[in-house]
Formats: C-alpha cells, sequence, structure tokens
C-alpha cells in the first residue's frame, strides 16, 4: 500500500484534472476520474506516519479543497445551464404542439 504522502500527490494531480475536464465540461471524465480519486483517498485518510512534511501537506489538502469546490461550482452552474436549456425546449415543444393544433383546426 502506498504512503499517505504519495497519496496525497495522486489525489492532488486527479482533483487538477478533473477540473480541467469540468472547465472542458467534460463531466464524464469527471465522473470517472472521482471514482478513482474517492478510491484514493479512502485509502489515504487517516493520514500515516509517512507525513514528514506536515506543512507541504496542508497544503496540498487546502488545495485540493479548493479546487474540489471549484469542481462542484463547475457543475453547479452547468447543471442550471442544463435546467433552462431543457425549461426553453419544452417551452419550444409547447409551442409548437399548439401551433399545429390551431393550424389542424383550420
Amino acid at each position: 500500500m502506498a504512503d499517505s504522502a504519495a497519496l496525497l500527490i495522486s489525489i492532488l494531480h486527479l482533483t487538477r484534472e478533473m477540473r480541467e475536464r469540468a472547465l472542458g465540461s467534460d463531466w464524464e471524465g469527471v465522473h470517472a476520474m472521482e471514482k478513482s480519486r474517492q478510491v484514493l483517498i479512502d485509502s489515504c485518510f487517516p493520514l500515516d506516519g509517512s507525513i514528514t512534511d506536515q506543512t507541504h501537506a496542508d497544503a496540498a489538502i487546502d488545495e485540493i479543497v479548493e479546487l474540489d469546490r471549484s469542481v462542484v461550482s463547475l457543475a453547479r452552474v452547468a447543471q442550471e445551464e442544463l435546467g433552462e436549456n431543457l425549461g426553453r425546449l419544452k417551452l419550444g415543444h409547447q409551442a409548437k404542439n399548439a401551433y399545429n393544433s390551431v393550424g389542424a383546426g383550420r
């Protein structure tokens, strides 16, 4: 099993990549990476005695948390945009149906 210091670095790299994919709206990629990352997180915590530079570990954890917040925020915005687009699509469909029913009634 890898030590906590190495796992933290792997988690940080995955989280950075997740954010890049989120910026590119690659939500399937983000989801797949999150699954892999969760396995690492479960293996990493609680931290073991391999952490010799606690300041570096703290900084890595802080960056992971901030990147994760960014990914969640980007996902929330994308979800809201999707909801708005679906709402517009539904309204367009309803308008088309209304137009067709009025036209059929002539």
